[in-house]
């Protein structure tokens, strides 16, 4: 993808880009109507949209909590780091991968034409941070609005009808799934606030504990804990405070999964286990004959993503080893063929393909190093080190420099090459993963 589809789209924004969401907020805060809402006219038909160009099984479409949403959690600590795993992961492993831009899912989030500063300031630091790998082709912008002739609309207004359906049946069976997987407790907390404490998640999005606060404390909790203090919520009592609603992320998902074109030729990856199942049985359903999605998938962030790597160092270092990515993506595809992508396959994947390769190439490094040593001496095997072995952690640059200079530099270099041509490490499958991680530390 060409960066220009994006150029317009930054450049507006570049005034922002070393401000925290706070100081976006505070600079569209004192806009006033009128300039803040020509500034919303101005950023919106800049926000480029796209689809998947080609077929492929790693062109990645996501669930909201992935792209930066507010479920499970509304903190925005959280949110951005969903976001940037994602980022990170599609950096690593991504043809291409398709997410809302978080500026216009602020304006999706509007009601009643009042679209909130604190979103839009947020949407707009989220589009920021995504700037090196948005204009690297790798993440993309989609839209739930999409342009159709006469003809077009009517089979999309056909798919969208089936898939309501569907979802309202989802909706009932979701509910029950969910009362029963979870333990739901109305408590008290330390300012005298009452909120529902939520335990069990793990199948919809979230491995910790949920709380669920609210603006004005519903009635029937107030009474409710008046009579019997700490409660287990029963479905009914769940129903009538309102807290079910909190479950409507999962369905509006699921109908954008099953009906939104832009998605043809990609997976669906999401977070919520609950949600795999219907997603595949609907869109058998809906249409047996059209492939809407290659396969519906479980991201699990614990996949190997680089936690001390940037983005611009990952992409930066993708592009200078292009081949050694290649190998390095072709052999964890293998690993997860016809595998879900969940947090089992991941660390069957972990265990059994990644670490041993990992292992290898630390093992030929020490034992290279030996040979070295063996062969030429300590004190020339550190004096090389600091610009052949030093790349390969082999030993400090810094110990090499006490004695750099006294070392027959010239003689050794060749035979730290054919040394290191010998371990072999870089036909290794996981270099790409353990040059990447040593070089983030």
């Amino acid at each position: 993808m060409s960066a220009h589809k994006y150029d317009d789209l930054y450049n507006y924004l570049a005034a922002f880009k070393n401000d925290s969401p706070q100081e976006i907020a505070l600079y569209l805060g004192e806009l006033g109507q009128k300039r803040f809402d020509s500034f919303v006219e101005g950023v919106a038909p800049l926000i480029f949209v796209e689809g998947f160009e080609n077929e492929s099984v790693f062109n990645f479409a996501v669930d909201s909590t992935l792209e930066g949403g507010s479920f499970p959690c509304t903190a925005h600590d959280c949110r951005e780091k969903n976001l940037y795993d994602l980022a990170k992961f599609s950096a690593l492993y991504a043809d291409k991968v398709l997410i809302h831009c978080p500026i216009e899912s602020a304006f999706e989030n509007a009601h009643d034409d009042f679209v909130s500063v604190d979103e839009l300031a947020f949407g707009i630091y989220l589009t920021l941070r995504l700037e090196n790998i948005v204009k690297a082709g790798i993440v993309g912008f989609v839209s739930n609005y999409v342009p159709l002739c006469n003809h077009c609309l009517a089979r999309q207004i056909e798919l969208e009808s089936k898939a309501e359906n569907l979802i309202s049946d989802f909706w009932n069976n979701l509910i029950d799934q969910f009362c029963a997987s979870t333990v739901c407790t109305l408590k008290i907390a330390r300012d005298g606030a009452l909120y529902v404490a939520i335990n069990g998640m793990d199948a919809y999005g979230s491995h910790e504990e949920v709380d669920i606060d609210f603006i004005k404390i519903p009635p029937v909790y107030k009474s409710l804990f008046k009579k019997h203090g700490e409660t287990i919520l029963d479905k009914d009592m769940l129903t009538r405070g309102g807290v079910l609603a909190f479950l409507i992320p999962l369905l509006s998902d699921s109908f954008t999964a099953l009906t939104n074109s832009y998605f043809t030729g990609g997976s669906y990856l999401t977070t919520r286990p609950a949600q795999i199942r219907f997603l595949e049985s609907a869109a058998l359903t809906i249409d047996s004959q059209r492939k809407q999605m290659d396969s519906f998938r479980q991201l699990s962030c614990s996949f190997p993503i680089v936690q001390n790597a940037s983005i611009k160092s990952i992409l930066d270092f993708r592009a200078r080893n292009e081949e050694s990515f290649a190998v390095f993506r072709d052999t964890i595809t293998k690993g997860l063929k016809g595998k879900p992508i969940d947090s089992s396959t991941i660390s069957e994947l972990k265990t059994e393909l990644i670490d041993p390769e990992i292992n290898k190439i630390n093992l030929a490094m020490k034992n290279n190093r030996a040979r070295l040593i063996t062969s030429t001496g300590i004190e020339a095997a550190i004096g090389i080190a600091s610009f052949a072995l030093g790349q390969y952690g082999i030993v400090s640059p810094a110990e090499a420099m006490t004695i750099f200079g006294a070392a027959g530099a010239g003689s050794v270099a060749t035979q730290v090459v054919n040394h290191l041509q010998a371990a072999n490490v870089k036909n290794n499958s996981m270099y790409f993963l353990w040059e990447l991680d040593r070089k983030s530390h």
